[in-house]
């Protein structure tokens, strides 16, 4: 089914997954929380701003999402399933800032940004196109995505941004000295790495079984976003423990 035909579809109806709210109320709370809190208590902090972003953006991600579960307008269905790939891009490279921005409490130099722009711009010029969403699928009430944005985004994307995390980690606990800030790597790089992992994993998986027609819905994908639980949990841990972001308060 083609794009032209999109408006001829008024409504569908789908069956909402058990942990629907479960899955996504509290992952927006708690991670809107923590954000707000680290940056209203240090906003010198560079790597607090960063963690900013990637509550707000998760927050966007699972609310889309939700509209997609309980919208029933085939157009509105279509519109925020398009935005998927920025907001997962956008997750992957404020992952990646933020761990960078963690350990060597700065910016990145302008050659680290030039190339995750670079790795990040197909991402914005093939969302309009059919390397996005092919159509809509009337039977599963669900847009019919294109394998190839899913695989740079989730296959190339996903996994490029673990091993430069991964190789980040080392290299910089290879160079400090000091036992602290060791530890400190190992859970910040540990935290965000299952984190994505558990996001990019069951997204992935869902689609290539929706798209195989193993299954008729997106409902593996749920369990994805208590992610963000275990990534909150490993920085909760790091503020108290560690006082990290100069953050005395909950460790009182």
């Amino acid at each position: 089914m083609g794009f032209n035909q999109i408006t001829n579809i008024e409504s569908c109806y789908i069956e909402l997954p058990h942990l629907l709210y479960y899955s996504h109320i509290p992952a927006i709370i708690v991670s809107l929380l923590l954000g707000l809190f680290v940056y209203l208590s240090n906003r010198k902090f560079f790597a607090s701003k960063i963690l900013l972003l990637i509550a707000v953006t998760f927050s966007l991600w699972s609310s889309f999402d939700l509209i997609l579960w309980i919208g029933h307008d085939s157009r509105i269905l279509m519109f925020f399933w398009a935005l998927w790939a920025i907001l997962y891009g956008l997750l992957l490279v404020f992952s990646l800032y933020f761990v960078y921005a963690f350990v060597d409490k700065k910016d990145v130099s302008f050659k680290k940004k030039l190339v995750i722009g670079l790795l990040f711009l197909p991402i914005i010029i093939l969302t309009p196109t059919i390397y996005n969403l092919t159509g809509f699928d009337q039977a599963s009430c669900n847009p019919m995505e294109s394998n190839f944005l899913l695989n740079y985004v989730i296959i190339f994307l996903g996994i490029f941004v673990s091993l430069w995390i991964i190789a980040l980690s080392i290299s910089r606990y290879r160079t400090v000295k000091e036992p602290d800030l060791k530890k400190q790597i190992i859970y910040v790089s540990l935290g965000t790495l299952l984190f994505l992992l558990s996001f990019y994993s069951t997204a992935y998986v869902a689609s290539l079984m929706f798209i195989t027609t193993l299954v008729d819905s997106f409902k593996f994908e749920q369990y994805g976003y208590f992610g963000i639980i275990i990534f909150m949990a490993f920085l909760a841990y790091l503020i108290v423990r560690f006082k990290a972001f100069n953050i005395k308060l909950l460790a009182t």
